[in-house]
């Protein structure tokens, strides 16, 4: 075997040995190292409008979700039609 296949196969057994757990915590960081490489590569004007940005969407999404919340009214809340 030359070299890359012995790593491949290495990097193979490694991976099948890890739990999802594991795998979710790689990825993560891994995320996390490139959302901070993206960051630090925009001007600080960039970065400012980039939080803007995130900020705005975090907003309309917990409005949009309070606006879905209140037009689902429980049913006790509903008057049921009077008897006749």
């Amino acid at each position: 075997m030359d070299k890359e296949e012995i790593i491949t196969q290495v990097a193979s057994d490694i991976l099948n040995n890890l739990k999802i757990n594991q795998m979710i915590n790689i990825l993560k960081e891994d995320s996390v190292q490139k959302a901070l490489s993206y960051y630090e590569g925009l001007k600080e004007e960039e970065q400012k409008e980039l939080g803007e940005k995130i900020a705005a969407a975090r907003d309309e999404a917990i409005n949009q979700q309070e606006a879905a919340q209140t037009q689902e009214a429980p049913e006790e809340l509903v008057d049921p039609e009077p008897a006749t």
